[in-house]
This record gives structure tokens, sequence and C-alpha cells, in this order.
């Protein structure tokens, strides 16, 4: 089901199956005119992996703030 908050959200976007793609072809993938974070990753090889925990990161931090709000933790 498709809801049109989506189109509101911060989003990146992710390639995978990294390692199937030799480095010098991948640059034929990425989309022109797009200015969200495109990454490739690999979870066979876990190539790209932490550039991508890291850009979720700054993502979340840019939209969020780097300020962790207190909650008590509930199984």
């Amino acid at each position: 089901l498709y809801d049109p908050a989506l189109l509101e959200k911060p989003y990146l976007i992710v390639f995978t199956k990294a390692d199937l793609i030799p480095p010098q072809e991948r640059n034929r993938f990425l989309l022109s005119g797009v200015e969200v974070p495109q990454l490739f990753v690999s979870g066979a090889t876990h190539e790209g992996l932490e550039s991508l925990l890291a850009t979720l990161r700054q993502e979340v931090e840019k939209h969020r703030g780097t300020k962790k709000l207190p909650q008590a933790w509930t199984p």
C-alpha cells in the first residue's frame, strides 16, 4: 500500500550486490539529478556497509539532531 506521506520523508538510494559489479562500471548506475546519497553495498563481501551505516547516522542526525531523547527501555 502506498502512502503519499512517504514522499516527505528523507531517503537514500542503496545499490546491492556490489560485488557483482566491477568498481569502474558502477558510475553508470548512479541516477543523475538525484540529490540524495547513492551507495553501493554487498552483503556477501561486506563492502560498503561501514559507509552505509555512517551515511544513515548522518542523515538521521541531520533530520532529527544529535541529541538522544531519554526514554525507558521496555521489553
